[in-house]
């Protein structure tokens, strides 16, 4: 992430968004400047790597926003996290391609065990990472604490040994002659693993 350059786009993009801040322990901007000093700290942040989501067809509007965090290299596991997806990336098969590349991304690194984490209020959430392929591990009770509030937290995760079977089927989903001429799916995307 480069603030300078993404702060501006991503902060219209999410004002134009009704919710998104609902159920982020993140709260809603205030102004544009007090956003473009959270994607300064965001930049900075040497505890994570942030990833921008641009339009294919405009490279310069901006409308998404995710991060690599608690990268624990000696048990080779880390946290996809943070994801803030304006109304122009939520529920979109871009929206799919990017937790892929992401995901695919961490596995190609020599991870083990990538894992994400949301509210439990957040059944949106939650029904996103069953479909990529995560698995639910529970409930981490007291695990943040959000306006002086100590808040549950539900933790999914995918293995280094499922990964092959969850990017087969999501790069079969992905493939243009799986949507038709309006961009619908044909056939939904669905990874089972065998193990289970």
């Amino acid at each position: 992430m480069v603030a300078e350059t993404h702060y501006r786009c991503l902060y219209k993009n999410f004002l134009n968004t009704p919710h998104l801040f609902d159920l982020m322990i993140e709260p809603e901007s205030n102004s544009l400047e007090e956003f473009r000093l959270r994607c300064l700290e965001k930049e900075n942040d040497k505890s994570r790597v942030y990833f921008v989501a641009s339009k294919v067809d405009e490279p310069g509007e901006y409308i998404g926003l995710c991060c690599i965090a608690c990268v624990d290299q000696k048990n080779r596991k880390m946290e996809l996290g943070r994801g803030f997806f304006s109304h122009l990336l939520q529920r979109t098969t871009a929206s799919t391609e990017l937790f892929f590349l992401v995901i695919r991304y961490s596995f190609e690194l020599g991870y083990l065990r990538v894992f994400m984490r949301t509210s439990p209020k957040n059944t949106a959430s939650m029904h996103m990472m069953s479909r990529l392929g995560f698995s639910l591990e529970g409930t981490f009770r007291s695990d943040f604490i959000l306006d002086g509030y100590a808040i549950d937290c539900v933790t999914y995760s995918i293995l280094e040994y499922e990964w092959p079977t969850a990017k087969k089927a999501m790069e079969e989903w992905l493939l243009p002659e799986n949507f038709d001429s309006q961009g619908k799916q044909k056939k939904p995307l669905q990874i089972i693993y065998e193990h289970k």
